[in-house]
């Protein structure tokens, strides 16, 4: 255990250390062997009953970084399973602290609070309901909610066709922690399709042209010229945060299926920012082109693909790197994998598994880790994870 874990065990060490090298080393040789080990067994005695959280750590224990380049390979499946095992949720709430040394203004307090907006419309979409839901990592914590610039305790407000413009939601904390969510755009503030010749019913029939890594400005622009050319719609990239790197990858910069590695469903992917994409959508509207959005719902980042700042591949000579970033403006969301990984987070001693606090995902929402290994069997081609998607 040495020094790191208990000094009086340490200086017993190097005394008897010294006796041994005396002219009575036969003597008390048996002596120190024997009190060596109870003196380790009082010190591991010790350890156990400070716990993970007191001042003495065993090496590789709770809150240890892993020794050599060993990983760690949490959350694997058994047999026939694919559901994470719900002691799991432990792992949760790894983003830094603010004061933490990898901590950033971007990732706000996700550390503790996590939310999302969820907007149910009536059936003729003139008003809507918005709620917000959002989870405290105490739970005793109160929140108050604010719907453009209004605090309320309850997490509900509904709004009529007379809000055009998009409202802002924060959600604060009695314990001082806050939350900035996606704004909220309604469908109503969108201006209605242009009527157009070969417009056969609402668009159910006609040509579609996907612009394939057009950023939102080109789009925008293109829009008049695709409805003289008789197109009835455009398809974009997908639109949430994407991961990106500030180092090359298999020797490409920011690879184009990087943007099919969600790391949030902010609308802020590299084809633009959120203002951008209303802008084109209601430019493409008014000249009677409907914008059809592609989607990445089945999965997030690859694995190591993530904001950890520590990362290593015993299967590649121990090669280290840090952290993605994203294509959100202003500073990335954290997110986390399991892949890679050997240290822990300070606060919960536990090392990341997958979670995306900005969408809101923790460890409970993945299948436990399968290869994608096999192309015969429906469990694995069902439940598997293809570099850790």
């Amino acid at each position: 255990l040495g020094s790191s874990c208990c000094p009086v065990a340490a200086a017993t060490a190097a005394a008897a250390a010294a006796l041994l090298r005396s002219p009575w080393r036969a003597f008390v040789s048996m002596a120190v062997v024997v009190l060596r080990s109870m003196l380790l067994q009082q010190c591991v005695s010790l350890v156990m009953a400070l716990g993970a959280d007191g001042p003495f750590r065993i090496a590789g224990g709770v809150g240890e970084d892993l020794e050599g380049c060993q990983v760690y390979h949490n959350n694997q499946c058994s047999g026939d399973q694919i559901d994470t095992d719900a002691s799991f949720a432990a792992n949760k709430w790894f983003t830094p602290s603010r004061g933490d040394k990898d901590y950033q203004a971007s990732f706000q307090d996700y550390d503790r609070l996590v939310g999302y907006a969820h907007v149910a419309y009536t059936a003729d979409h003139t008003s809507a309901t918005v709620e917000v839901r959002a989870e405290h990592k105490d739970p005793s914590v109160t929140l108050t909610y604010i719907f453009a610039g209004v605090s309320q305790s309850s997490p509900s407000k509904t709004f009529s066709q007379s809000q055009q413009d998009p409202v802002t939601i924060q959600v604060s904390g009695s314990d001082g922690a806050k939350l900035d969510l996606e704004p909220v755009d309604f469908i109503w503030a969108s201006p209605p399709i242009a009527s157009r010749p070969g417009d056969y019913r609402e668009g159910q029939k006609g040509a579609i042209v996907e612009l394939f890594g057009w950023p939102y400005a080109d789009v925008e622009k293109e829009c008049p010229h695709l409805a003289e050319m008789g197109y009835l719609g455009v398809k974009l990239f997908p639109a949430m945060e994407q991961v990106m790197s500030t180092q090359p990858f298999n020797g490409v910069m920011n690879p184009w299926y990087f943007m099919y590695q969600p790391v949030s469903y902010r609308l802020g992917g590299r084809m633009g920012s959120r203002d951008a994409l209303r802008s084109l959508i209601h430019t493409c509207r008014s000249h009677g082109v409907r914008v059809y959005a592609d989607a990445v719902v089945n999965h997030m980042v690859g694995s190591g693909n993530d904001a950890n700042t520590a990362h290593r591949n015993p299967d590649a000579g121990c090669t280290k790197w840090g952290n993605k970033t994203s294509s959100l403006q202003g500073g990335h969301s954290p997110f986390y994998t399991q892949g890679f990984t050997y240290t822990t987070n300070p606060h919960t001693g536990k090392p990341p598994l997958q979670e995306f606090p900005a969408v809101p995902y923790g460890p409970l929402d993945f299948h436990c880790e399968r290869p994608l290994n096999s192309w015969t069997s429906p469990l694995v081609l069902n439940a598997g994870w293809l570099s850790g998607l």
